[in-house]
């Protein structure tokens, strides 16, 4: 993306402007573009209930990824909302800390750890949101995944994610490591999609 290539040029200075290229990523998304919006099945194949708002996480589970301040925006957010729910899939070293930190905050009935998944489409079918923590992100996949799915992207503004996340239009950006602002995003959007319910 063109924020990276700034990144790495300006503000890191690895290498000239002139020695670096911008190459898009080639990703097969016609399973995505082919989704209809979150599906109650889906959702119930996690045992969550057919009208849960359902925020999905996909990716890894380590530091960059700022899962630990996910899970405190999260908690926040649910004690407004209880149709809320989380869905983490993927895994890593963090995930005994943070299936910890979920119970230690009470979300842990409403929230699910999948582990890695193959079957991504499924996933997305089951989900209202996606959403990205990160302190840093280079051309973040679950994102691009998530927009081809039609589903709105709650992000934090690092890295490549302004380059596919326009704030108020396809996401919302929120500042990283404020889980405030996050928790504060994931009610705007249980707001918005309740509203489109009920029209």
């Amino acid at each position: 993306s063109v924020s990276q290539q700034t990144d790495i040029a300006d503000r890191f200075a690895i290498a000239s402007p002139r020695k670096t290229v911008v190459v898009p990523l080639g990703l097969e998304l016609e399973p995505f573009l082919e989704l209809t919006g979150p599906q109650p099945d889906a959702k119930r194949r996690w045992s969550f209930d057919a009208d849960a708002v359902v925020c999905a996480y996909v990716g890894r589970f380590v530091p960059i990824k700022c899962l630990d301040a996910l899970l405190q925006a999260f908690a926040s957010a649910a004690r407004s909302s209880p149709r809320l729910r989380l869905l983490m899939v993927g895994d890593g070293e963090l995930r005994p800390c943070l299936e910890a930190q979920a119970e230690s905050l009470g979300v842990d009935t409403a929230v699910r750890f999948t582990g890695w998944q193959s079957d991504l489409p499924s996933i997305y079918a089951a989900a209202d949101a996606v959403v990205l923590s990160s302190l840093n992100e280079g051309t973040p996949v679950a994102a691009i995944e998530a927009m081809a799915a039609g589903l709105p992207v709650i992000a934090t503004s690092v890295g490549g994610v302004p380059d596919l996340v326009q704030d108020g239009r396809n996401g919302l950006l929120v500042p990283p490591r404020q889980a405030d602002r996050m928790a504060r995003a994931m009610l705007a959007l249980r707001l918005v999609l309740s509203s489109a319910i009920v029209s």
